[in-house]
């Protein structure tokens, strides 16, 4: 599948010419990830069929921009698939990366009368809300400009002058009022100025060691002449003259006493500490009781000395308010040690966070616990192994993993094995979709869901072993494709159920477990 022609763009409505000469595809879909598709720690954010029930060799597609398209982040492809019903798909070409255009952007010009200015813009096909297409209307603002008069006011005709707007930046043709010339008045008379009488004002005052600074002012109102002079120091060689040490205060066994001295000449004081009293003393340290703060614990002697410091070790904690999406709840943890507990915030469903490697989004509480499904890699991390825990952290509150998101670790040709924790209750759809490398997979005792195609085209699978005996609910295609060697492992009590709803196209793989 190739792009014959210029991808087209009005606000969020795309148009691609394309031509296809395979004979194996009946339909068109646009996949928008946060990366390139072959990057193993790519997120698909958006994946929709955008055809008809048919495609030609050449054609045009149009689509719409959805609201999680990132004009900076996010890569648009295009790919043709051959689907086979119930949402099942048998073929898919290598995705088209399309070059969108970027979204319009404004034009702006301002356009001016006598009275007020405004903005226009001047690109094609502009939205631009407002009345008859303006923005920012507003009068004049002329500020502290002076105008160029071009014509003299007379008593018979109003005068006229060019001004220039602070705002807009035009030159404005104002009128000028005529105004009859006031009537002069006589001068005042002029008193003798007074002397001068100054007087002295000490800033910073000099020591024996460092000059000072005084100011010099006129005390006549209103006359407010002054200056600054420096005052020399007072010791010639720029030393002290310091009289004996005064105890000031005695020493104790919890606090340092204090010796005191002052210059004789500029009266600057200098001190110094007396150590504490060393007073013998044996440690009695409560090992029933635990002291605290927000970080640790630890047992403290009646003298202040401590011993056994460590941090705190927290529960997975009891939920006091559930987090909503509009909403954070609350968790309060108890410390499993000395028993302190703290409130910490539960961030609103929705909200992604990374914990250990992988990236997650919070889904909500269930049986009084706080869940998250796994969204897939965290950045920059190594894609040759799947390690689903049963436990995420974010900001220091624990969740329990009940989910593998759709399309979690779709595309993802890294991976060679998958181990999923015994809390994870779904797997969605397209999940591990096309990760061609994986060889094992092991999924651990509370799986309920399988969703659509979580395993399709995983050409290389050696063995996959399901411990879960509560599955119920399965969508087609777990194992589509040619995955003939696999050796497939389930509860031995459910041998029978496996082939039938699970395994059907490959009933004959399906092995019970050893107890």
């Amino acid at each position: 599948m190739e792009v014959t022609g210029g991808v087209s763009r009005h606000q969020n409505e795309i148009s691609v010419p394309y031509g296809y000469r395979g004979n194996a595809a009946d339909k068109i879909s646009v996949m928008i990830t946060d990366g390139e598709f072959k990057e193993s720690d790519t997120e698909v954010e958006y994946y929709e069929t955008v055809s008809e029930d048919e495609i030609g060799k050449d054609g045009t597609v149009n689509f719409e921009l959805p609201e999680e398209y990132d004009e900076e982040g996010s890569f648009v492809y295009l790919l043709a698939e051959q689907s086979r019903g119930e949402n099942c798909t048998d073929y898919a070409s290598e995705p088209v990366l399309l070059q969108i255009p970027p979204a319009h952007e404004h034009q702006l010009e301002w356009r001016f009368d006598e009275d007020a200015h405004w903005k226009v813009c001047t690109a094609p096909d502009c939205d631009l809300q407002g009345e008859d297409g303006i923005m920012d209307y507003d009068d004049h603002d002329f500020g502290e400009n002076e105008g160029i008069v071009i014509k003299e006011p007379s008593p018979e005709e109003d005068g006229l002058e060019e001004i220039l707007c602070d705002v807009c930046g035009n030159m404005i043709r104002q009128p000028i009022p005529f105004e009859e010339p006031e009537e002069s008045e006589e001068p005042e008379e002029t008193e003798e100025p007074e002397e001068h009488t100054y007087a002295e004002q000490v800033i910073q005052p000099a020591t024996c060691v460092e000059a000072g600074r005084k100011r010099i002012f006129c005390t006549v109102e209103g006359c407010g002449e002054s200056w600054e002079e420096v005052i020399p120091a007072l010791s010639a060689s720029l030393r002290h003259t310091f009289g004996n040490w005064i105890r000031v205060s005695e020493p104790t066994a919890e606090r340092e006493g204090l010796f005191k001295r002052t210059c004789t000449v500029c009266g600057v004081s200098e001190t110094k500490s007396i150590p504490k009293q060393v007073l013998s003393h044996t440690h009695n340290y409560n090992g029933d009781v635990w002291t605290t703060d927000e970080n640790s614990h630890w047992n403290q002697c009646s003298c202040g000395a401590k011993k056994d410091v460590e941090a705190h070790g927290w529960d997975k904690g009891k939920i006091i308010k559930r987090p909503g999406r509009k909403k954070e709840g609350q968790v309060r943890l108890t410390c499993k040690v000395c028993d302190r507990t703290t409130v910490r915030a539960a961030k609103r469903i929705g909200t992604k966070f990374t914990s250990g490697g992988y990236k997650y989004r919070i889904t909500g509480c269930k049986n009084g616990r706080l869940t998250a499904a796994v969204i897939g890699f965290a950045r920059g991390k190594d894609a040759r192994r799947v390690n689903i825990p049963g436990t995420a952290y974010c900001q220091g509150v624990a969740f329990t993993v009940t989910e593998v998101a759709d399309r979690a670790f779709a595309f993802n040709n890294k991976i060679k094995d998958i181990v999923i924790g015994d809390s994870v209750e779904r797997i969605g759809n397209f999940a591990f979709y096309l990760s061609q490398k994986v060889e094992h997979i092991t999924i651990g005792t509370g799986m309920k869901e399988f969703g659509q195609h979580i395993f399709c085209h995983t050409y290389k699978l050696k063995s996959l072993t399901i411990k879960s005996k509560k599955l119920v609910r399965v969508v087609t295609g777990v194992l589509h494709g040619g995955m003939d060697q696999a050796v497939i492992k389930v509860p031995r009590n459910r041998v029978k159920w496996y082939r039938k709803e699970v395994f059907e196209t490959h009933a004959t793989r399906v092995k019970g477990l050893s107890e």
